[in-house]
C-alpha cells in the first residue's frame, strides 16, 4: 500500500551526521562492488557504491521546515511529518536487488525486514517500524517511532546519546503526538474502554540507530472487517503528522512529487483473519528500465525516502541533519555517501 499525499537538549551535530568527504567524488558502480581510495596508502578499501542525488537541496529543504512551521504557528497542523527523495540510476546489470537486500540486512538488521518482486520493481525493506497488528483472536497493536539518535563510535558516547533521546522534551511530545493519533485510529473499530498505551517513549537501539517507541493496543469491535480497520489508520499517523487529513493536504503541498511505496505498509493478510503491517522506511525500491532498442541500454532507478516530524520547536538544521542519520543505514551498506544537493 502506498501513501494518501504525495527547545529541548540536541545533541551536537558533529555527533549526529555522517560525514560526506568531499575529496573522495567517484564515478557510481554497481552497488557492493570494491575499490580501493585513489592516491590513498593505508591499504583500506571501501565500497564504492552509485552516486544519490537528491529532489531537494539543503536550502530547499530547509525552506520547506519554514513553510511547515509557518502552518504550525497558523494552526493548520501540530507536527508535519516532512519527507524527500533520494535518486540514483545505475546499469540494469549492476543493480543486483538481492545481494543488496542482503548487504542491507547484514549493515541493519531490522525486525520487520522484508524483500519483494514484482516484475521490474524490487523492494528491499528494513524497516524497525510496526504500522498494525491484528491477531487472529481480534488484537490490535501499533507502535510509532518518533525520535531518532545516531549511535555512538564507542560505548560511552553511545550510552550518551541514548540518554539524550530518553530526555529530549521534543522527541517526546512529537511521539506522544502521534501516540494521540493513532489512539483515535484505532478507537474507530476498537471495542470501548480497551484502547490503552502499554509504553510510553521507551527507546529501542538497532544497529544504525537509537529509536523512541510507543506502544497502543487495543480489541477489535467482534464482526469488524479488518481490512477496513487497516484503512481507517492508514496511511501511519507517524509519516502524515497530526492532525492527520489537514496535515497530509499541506504536505501535498510541500513535498512536490509522491512519496511512492515509501511511508507506505509492507506486511500480510492471513486466512486465518490476522495481518501484521510494517511501515515501509528505511526502504530502497529499484525499478528497472527497459533499453529503447537503439542502443540504449537499460538501467535500473533507486529511490530512498527519507524525513522526519516538524514542529514548532524544530531547529531547522538538526531536521536535515537527521534524515542524513537516518538514510545512513541503508546508504552505507551500498557505499553510497549523502547527496551534497
Amino acid at each position: 500500500m502506498a501513501p494518501c499525499p504525495g527547545s529541548a537538549r540536541r545533541r551536537p551535530l558533529a555527533d549526529r551526521r555522517p560525514r560526506r568527504s568531499r575529496c573522495n567524488r567517484r564515478e557510481h558502480t554497481g552497488p557492493g562492488d570494491q575499490r580501493t581510495h585513489v592516491g590513498g596508502s593505508n591499504g583500506v578499501v571501501r565500497p564504492v557504491g552509485p552516486a544519490f542525488s537528491s529532489r531537494d537541496t539543503e536550502p530547499s529543504y530547509l525552506a520547506k521546515i519554514a513553510a511547515a512551521q509557518h502552518e504550525i504557528r497558523e494552526g493548520n497542523s501540530y507536527e508535519v511529518c516532512l519527507t524527500t527523495t533520494l535518486t540514483a540510476r545505475l546499469p540494469a546489470a549492476a543493480a543486483a536487488p538481492w545481494p543488496t537486500y542482503l548487504a542491507l540486512r547484514r549493515k541493519n538488521p531490522a525486525p520487520f525486514a522484508s524483500y519483494l518482486r514484482f516484475g521490474g520493481l524490487t523492494v528491499a525493506s528494513t524497516s524497525p517500524e510496526r504500522f498494525l497488528r491484528i491477531t487472529s483472536d481480534g488484537g490490535m497493536r501499533a507502535e510509532p517511532i518518533k525520535g531518532t539518535r545516531r549511535r555512538g563510535a564507542d560505548p560511552e558516547r553511545d550510552r550518551q546519546l541514548r540518554e539524550d533521546l530518553a530526555a529530549s522534551l521534543k522527541d517526546r511530545a512529537e511521539n506522544i503526538m502521534i501516540v494521540d493519533l493513532l489512539r483515535n485510529d484505532l478507537s474507530h473499530f476498537a471495542e470501548p474502554g480497551s484502547v490503552t498505551v502499554t509504553r510510553l517513549c521507551e527507546i529501542e537501539s538497532y544497529a544504525t540507530v537509537h529509536q523512541m517507541v510507543s506502544t497502543i493496543d487495543a480489541r477489535l469491535l467482534p464482526g469488524s472487517p479488518r481490512a477496513e480497520a487497516v484503512a481507517v489508520c492508514f496511511p501511519a499517523g507517524s509519516m502524515t503528522g497530526a492532525p492527520k487529513i489537514s496535515t497530509m493536504a499541506i504536505l501535498d503541498r510541500l513535498e512536490e512529487g509522491p512519496r511512492g511505496l515509501y511511508s507506505g505498509a509492507i506486511g500480510y493478510f492471513s486466512l486465518n483473519g490476522a495481518t501484521d503491517l510494517a511501515v515501509a522506511i528505511r526502504t530502497l525500491v529499484t525499478t528497472a528500465e527497459a533499453g529503447n532498442g537503439s542502443g540504449q541500454a537499460a538501467t535500473a532507478e533507486l529511490t530512498l525516502g527519507v524525513g522526519g516530524a516538524i514542529t514548532a520547536d524544530s531547529v531547522p538544521d538538526e531536521e536535515y541533519d537527521e534524515i542524513r542519520v537516518k538514510a545512513h543505514g541503508v546508504l552505507s551498506a551500498l557505499g553510497a555517501d549523502f547527496p551534497d544537493a
